[in-house]
């Protein structure tokens, strides 16, 4: 079972996602610093070994840090950016609502099926569902769906994916 986030528990959230990739981002950069010295560093010595065990304790906090995230129902895009994202549902598709570091709020999603050739596009969110959303915070959340319901959207998502993808190239041998 995952949660869809409704825009206004997914904005409740950005101080404290934010504060997790802070930490992310800075172990990362520590990490990355540590493998350059490691690779100057003579193979065998007390600092290699040293430098080893300060990268596993760096990478075993990247990954609490990550599950952490992960148990809130919130998903690591691109550390890098600072791009996370929140399951959601736009009208009957299920969708990621997008937020990236430095932004006040959530304005933006990403469609889980995509244009053909187009890999994490952004898209902004539909004014029509920001104001249906800022109604659903009196309600409360978003309906949680069950295992069987959410394997069977993204079962029949995969399916019409797939048939897309199969019929691309008929359609550009054709042209």
């Amino acid at each position: 079972m995952f949660k869809l986030f409704s825009i206004n528990d997914a904005n409740t959230l950005i101080s404290t996602v934010d504060a997790t990739l802070q930490e992310m981002q800075a172990a990362a950069r520590d990490l990355a610093k540590l493998q350059a010295t490691l690779a100057d560093t003579a193979a065998s010595t007390v600092q290699a070994r040293n430098i080893a065990t300060e990268m596993s304790f760096l990478a075993s906090e990247l990954q609490e840090q990550h599950q952490s995230l992960a148990r809130m129902g919130v998903f690591i895009s691109d550390l890098e950016r600072g791009l996370v994202l929140f399951p959601s549902q736009l009208g009957a598709e299920v969708i990621h609502l997008s937020w990236q570091q430095g932004e006040a709020a959530i304005t933006h999603y990403h469609g889980l099926l995509q244009r053909p050739g187009v890999v994490n596009e952004r898209l902004p969110l539909p004014d029509e569902f920001l104001r249906r959303h800022a109604g659903a915070a009196q309600d409360g959340h978003l309906p949680q769906l069950d295992g069987s319901t959410a394997e069977k959207r993204l079962t029949t998502l995969v399916t019409e994916v797939t048939e897309v993808t199969e019929q691309a190239p008929s359609i550009g041998a054709s042209a």
